[in-house]
């Protein structure tokens, strides 16, 4: 299904930034690719974070952003042309990242059990669309309110297997799966919606992986509405202050973008002549009072008379 109603008389444009806060841990590693263009009004982000050890973790994630970025830079003109749906798109994104690591599990056994968590938010001038899958987590912040958009895709780790378990193990009981679903296997509990949310002027979006879990959702949205009338670089600074900051024992490398939404105030079709150059200006002539009209005068007998 191709998308629809996608036009809007307002133009959006979009501040955005990224952001690493790197945490002890071994068994996660995230990265980071945004590709936001000053002057257009869509754009997207990818983030991941890889499960499978020291080695293999990082090359997880790397395989999914560059392949789901490059995926997405190629069918721009395919987007904006309407051959394709924008959530058709995301999703072939997708599994070409997951195609990437399959093959080279393929090709390096060792690296079995390789996988990441993924997410892809994807604004159209008003319109939000996403893809995501494992622990990573879409927010929205709108009128002091954070709300979480997109679905978990994780299990719980109330059962008790935590990072210390081995890969192997956390394969078997569907764990590293569960958090890390693009990995080489069969692509399952992923939220890709065909509906978008709407955005308006003043939305924050926070798009992160599982380590900003470091930090209460309380914590995060207090750093978004600080820093609502700031640029999203300061937001950025200030959620990775938090973070470093954070006593929490289960901190780990934490990768997110923030992206503020605003208005350009310039409507399709209307020319805004406050930006056409002035050539002249003349002062506007204030009105002349009419001039008392004079009275006539006539004499009779010696005495003066006026006539009205």
């Amino acid at each position: 299904m191709l998308d629809s109603e996608l036009h809007t008389d307002e133009k959006f444009q979009f501040d955005v930034a990224t952001g690493m806060s790197e945490g002890p841990g071994e068994a996660h590693k995230a990265s980071v690719l945004s590709n936001f263009i000053l002057g257009r009004n869509h754009g997207f982000a990818v983030i991941a974070e890889g499960v499978g050890g020291q080695i293999d973790a990082p090359l997880a994630s790397s395989f999914a952003t560059t392949e789901v970025f490059s995926y997405l830079k190629l069918q721009e003109n395919a987007l904006e042309n309407g051959k394709y749906s924008t959530t058709f798109v995301l999703q072939q994104a997708v599994r070409s990242a997951n195609s990437k690591i399959g093959n080279h599990i393929k090709q390096h056994r060792a690296s079995s059990g390789m996988g990441t968590a993924l997410l892809v938010p994807m604004v159209r001038n008003d319109r939000l669309f996403w893809i995501s899958g494992g622990n990573a987590f879409l927010y929205l912040l709108r009128d002091g309110m954070l709300r979480k958009i997109n679905k978990d895709g994780a299990l719980e780790d109330a059962a008790g297997v935590e990072q210390e378990v081995s890969v192997d193990a956390q394969v078997k009981n569907g764990v590293s799966k569960k958090r890390a679903p693009v990995n080489g296997d069969t692509l399952n509990d992923l939220d890709c919606p065909d509906a978008a949310v709407q955005l308006k002027s003043g939305d924050i979006l926070l798009a992160g992986t599982e380590g900003m879990h470091a930090l209460p959702n309380e914590k995060l949205a207090a750093c978004l509405i600080e820093g609502a009338t700031h640029r999203s670089v300061d937001i950025v600074s200030s959620i990775i202050k938090a973070m470093q900051s954070s006593s929490a024992a289960d901190k780990d490398t934490a990768g997110f973008v923030v992206i503020k939404v605003a208005t350009t105030g310039v409507q399709d079709g209307v020319i805004d002549l406050d930006q056409m150059p002035v050539v002249a200006q003349v002062a506007a002539e204030t009105p002349k009072a009419d001039a008392p009209k004079e009275r006539k005068v006539r004499w009779y007998r010696g005495q003066k008379y006026y006539q009205d």
